[in-house]
């Protein structure tokens, strides 16, 4: 068990005022809204079904992640 284990049993067995409570449930909204962004982001890029950019256009290719290499001088 490490040090800090025992507040974090503390804090997970006190009751939380309702300000807390919308804190942490806004907290856990924007952590699910970013890990979808960035797995809808890769599920876009890899699926080849439209642009890896938003807003890149419509004549984008596809499937393209990366910038093309720059050529060697």
């Amino acid at each position: 068990m490490m040090p800090y284990d025992t507040y974090r049993l503390y804090q997970a067995g006190r009751a939380k005022s309702p300000a807390e409570v919308r804190y942490a449930d806004e907290r856990t909204g924007r952590l699910a809204a970013a890990a979808s962004r960035l797995l809808r982001t890769v599920t876009r890029t890899t699926s080849g079904t439209g642009p890896a950019i938003a807003g890149a256009g419509a004549d984008a290719p596809a499937c393209r992640c990366w910038p093309e290499p720059r050529p060697a001088r």
